[in-house]
């Protein structure tokens, strides 16, 4: 298979062979190969290649020669069909016509003829028996009926073009498998079967192309012959998956004209297979663009009177080629275009053809328009109009007709057309029994007969009118109509409007009612929309009676009225709640117990106090609303019980050592005795307590989290503290201690390990001495001199306050300031805060309240006039951390409030 034999004498040529297909599992490849001979004259030949031997496997013409053989026509532009199949086909075993397709394409347009390969083709050896194939179709059918599963069977093909000019052959072998599902392509993505893609070099060609298969567990295998070369498909091919998909994409080179007919398979586990065939066909004649161009071969049909236009426009896939529409064929009298041909030589180019079509142009008419390119490259594009009048009924029948009388209706139809040709047909399509059809065969006939009273009530009809084209267009004209063969109607009377009340326990009624009609003949029968004896909801339903017979019908509507005056069942819970972090609340979910109401509840609402803080242990009403989906409203009241405890505390100081400094535990002297103290706090109320202290110096403090923290000062000077005190309620409560801290060392090199003391002489109180003095005679003074005291006598003494402060919370704060002011209560919650203050007002005058608040320097932070007497007011939501006063004014009483803002 080296030379390809020209039939031109012994004259040959080598065959530069590019393979672009290989199946290594099977042990065959397929290959391509593109070379030019130039014959010495017109004329046709023989080309062919051939070889010995076959394989020795085969079931038939093992061994022997083969040949694959086309016919060259020179000179007179005919192209030879084209064929793609793959070395080995497989089929089914056990079927008496397992079938495939033959992929073939003509460059030319020609119709293609199928046929068994002769022996002389083959190169010798025979098709095997129960082969065929449809001549026209390239069906083929191979009986595999008792076949050994694995055999091999060698076929062969010739293929020709309409001319009967050029022929090729195909020489593949069959291989016989088992029976399964066979793989399916998805044409929502693959190309449809024998696709024909129309390309020049340097247009990029992309597709996809996907198979599947519905037997569980399978895998599908996808493989293609006939790739041009250059192309790729991404995954390389073969590729396998279930679905397994591949993208083809290809863009021709300058020199790869012709036709390319690509063959895909898709193979299952058992190695039964589906093929599908795509052509590229690459070519520099011009192209006719379809769209706007109407499509090759296409028929479009044309309804007289309307005007119609279409634009034909050809190019050449050459853009530095023109081309010309040169001449047009076929063209229907009456259709013009828009410029004589040829048309300007353009890429692209275009003529518009204008046409409004008469009766008189009646039937198929076949235009044929030719381009040309500056090569003299032509080609020819036909396409069909398809001129036609759609008849019309010109009779009118009569739509009643009576009880023992005749009815005649005279049919009519009329078409223009008829007179260039055209052949109308009138048809019954729909023919009551008691009416006789008769057709004339020209567009005319009768319909007549006797109703009897069997025949009481409508009837359709539905007559046709065919014209010869009748197929090419849609709707049929029809004429359908109903003739009403009639009696006496029904007149219906109503039983007049319902009223109900819902029965206890339920949201409707049961109401009955009864329509009546003694008008009708035949009698008529009396429905309901809604039935007597229905439950009927609450509400205003609409009643449709109707009295039906056969002549007709007769209605009425009425309305069913049911109330719902049955007020709805609440069920409440008395509940307790346990302060959180401070604060609780309720939701009437909480409260609700199953109410109920026999239609359907709308709401619930609960009212009252519903959120609590410390400053409200104890029982609170409540009361919870229910409103049913009609209106009815009933309440019931719930007892809320609010769980908690306020805190106390107060803080002692411990100071570190129990050496005698005075007698006051608040006092701390740096030189002699205690240097540091702890700051006990004792808490009362609740459990669970966390500390937070708060001051200037609780930098100075072991711990500000502690409720024992050790103070240790390095300098002197008067030291408040403040603690929170939190429990496990979240409730708080405040406690203040202060420490006067004196430095009482002697300072320089004489006075190291002395302190001052300052000491009263007996006898002379008024004559005090600061004295210098080694710490091993301090107790002797402050013991045994009475007056005697740590410290200058010029720096004045700690202020001899009570050792320890007690706390206050929220509400004993409040309680401790009422003595201020009767008539103005004031509770303040949360007392300190880390967010803002929420003060609550309750008076027993009407008088505006003025409030002004400034923080520990006196300065004003924020005022408020005129605030209503009773009322709840928030402050300090962007207050920085310290003490601040708050002063209320109402009338001549006042009331000062202390607020304490924490981190």
């Amino acid at each position: 298979m080296d030379y390809l034999y020209t039939g031109n004498g012994y004259a040959s040529v080598p065959i530069p062979l590019v393979i672009t297909s290989i199946n290594a599992a099977e042990g065959w490849w397929y290959g391509e190969a593109t070379f030019q001979y130039t014959y010495p004259s017109a004329g046709n030949y023989a080309a062919y290649f051939s070889s010995c031997c076959r394989i020795s496997d085969l079931s038939n013409n093992r061994d022997q020669q083969w040949r694959n053989e086309t016919i060259v026509n020179v000179g007179n532009g005919n192209s030879s069909p084209v064929s793609t199949i793959a070395a080995t086909v497989n089929l089914p075993q056990g079927l008496s016509a397992a079938q495939f397709q033959i992929p073939a394409f003509d460059p030319d347009g020609d119709a293609l003829s199928y046929r068994l390969a002769t022996s002389a083709e083959m190169g010798g050896g025979t098709n095997p028996s129960g082969l065929s194939i449809n001549a026209t179709t390239g069906l083929v059918s191979f009986n595999t009926v008792g076949k050994a599963i694995g055999s091999l069977w060698n076929v062969a093909f010739t293929i020709s073009d309409g001319a009967g000019k050029t022929k090729v052959t195909v020489d593949f072998i069959i291989k016989i498998t088992q029976n399964s599902t066979p793989p399916i392509f998805d044409y929502l993505i693959t190309p449809a079967n024998s696709t024909v893609i129309q390309a020049s070099p340097g247009q990029p060609v992309n597709f996809s192309v996907r198979a599947y298969d519905n037997d569980p567990g399978n895998i599908v295998t996808l493989s293609a012959v006939g790739l041009p070369p250059g192309a790729t498909s991404s995954p390389s091919l073969p590729t396998n998956g279930n679905p397994v998909t591949t993208n083809f994409s290809w863009t021709p080179a300058a020199n790869q004209f012709g036709s390319f007919v690509i063959n895909f398979t898709a193979t299952d586990n058992i190695g039964v297979q589906s093929t599908s065939s795509v052509t590229i066909q690459l070519s520099l004649k011009p192209l006719f663009n379809v769209p706007p161009t109407p499509a090759a071969n296409s028929e479009t049909y044309l309804e007289t009177g309307v005007a119609h236009q279409s634009t034909i426009t050809a190019s050449d896939p050459d853009p530095n080629d023109i081309v010309q529409i040169m001449s047009v064929t076929g063209l229907p009298a009456g259709a013009t275009l828009s410029s004589s041909l040829p048309t300007v030589a353009a890429n692209p180019t275009s003529v518009q053809l204008n046409w409004t079509p008469t009766p008189a142009n009646f039937g198929i008419h076949i235009i044929s328009f030719v381009a040309k390119d500056s090569y003299n490259d032509q080609t020819t594009h036909s396409f069909k109009y398809l001129v036609n009048t759609k008849p019309v009924f010109s009779s009118t029948p009569s739509l009643v007709a009576y009880v023992g009388q005749t009815y005649t209706y005279t049919i009519t139809g009329v078409d223009p057309d008829v007179a260039y040709g055209d052949v109308l047909e009138l048809i019954g399509g729909n023919i009551p029994s008691w009416l006789t059809f008769t057709n004339n065969g020209n567009g005319t006939g009768t319909l007549s007969g006797t109703p009897s009273m069997a025949n009481l009530g409508v009837h359709p009809v539905s007559l046709k009118l065919d014209d010869t084209y009748h197929h090419d267009y849609s709707p049929r004209v029809s004429q359908d109509f109903v003739i009403d063969v009639t009696g006496r109607l029904p007149l219906i009377v109503s039983p007049g409007n319902q009223t109900a009340v819902v029965a206890a326990g339920t949201c409707g009624a049961v109401v009955n009612f009864t329509a009546t009609d003694s008008e009708g003949i035949p009698a008529s029968t009396i429905t309901y929309t809604i039935a007597p004896g229905t439950v009927f909801p609450v509400g205003t339903t609409t009643v449709t009676a109707t009295a039906t017979n056969i002549v007709g019908s007769s209605q009425t509507s009425f309305t069913v009225t049911v109330n719902d005056n049955e007020l709805p069942t609440v069920n409440v819970n008395n509940v307790s709640v346990t302060l959180v972090n401070g604060a609780a609340s309720v939701t009437d979910a909480d409260i609700n117990n199953n109410s109920t109401d026999n239609c359907g509840i709308q709401s619930v609402v609960l009212s009252g106090k519903t959120n609590y803080t410390c400053a409200d242990l104890g029982t609170h009403t409540v009361t919870l609303t229910v409103t049913d989906i009609h209106g009815n409203v009933q309440t019931a009241t719930a007892v809320v019980t609010v769980v908690g405890q306020l805190p106390t505390s107060s803080i002692v100081s411990q100071p570190t050592s129990s050496v005698y400094t005075g007698g006051n535990a608040n006092n701390i002297y740096l030189g002699y005795g205690a240097q540091s103290t702890v700051l006990k706090v004792n808490a009362t109320g609740g459990s669970s307590y966390t500390y937070q202290w708060i001051g200037a110096a609780t930098n100075m403090l072991s711990s500000t989290t502690s409720g024992m923290p050790v103070f240790t000062p390095t300098v002197a000077g008067t030291y408040t503290f403040t603690v929170v005190v939190t429990n496990n309620f979240g409730c708080t409560t405040t406690s203040k201690i202060t420490i006067c801290v004196k430095d009482i060392r002697v300072l320089g090199s004489k006075g190291a390990g002395k302190v001052y003391l300052c000491h009263m002489p007996p006898g002379n109180n008024q004559n005090p001495q600061t004295l210098e003095i080694s710490v091993n005679a301090v107790a002797a003074h402050l013991t045994g001199h009475s007056g005697d005291r740590l410290g200058s006598c010029a720096t004045a003494a700690c202020v001899e306050s009570t050792p320890t402060v007690g706390a206050t919370n929220t509400n004993n704060f409040s309680k401790a300031e009422e003595v201020v002011a009767d008539d103005l209560k004031v509770t303040v919650m949360p007392n300190p805060s880390t967010t803002y203050f929420t003060l609550k007002l309750v008076s027993q005058s009407n008088l505006p309240v003025n409030i002004k608040v400034v923080d520990a320097a006196g300065r004003l932070v924020e005022g408020r006039a005129k605030q209503p007497a009773n009322s709840t007011l928030q402050f300090g939501h962007n207050y920085a951390i310290g003490n601040y006063f708050a002063e209320l004014m109402q009338g001549n009483q006042r009331k000062v409030v202390q607020l304490m803002k924490i981190k």
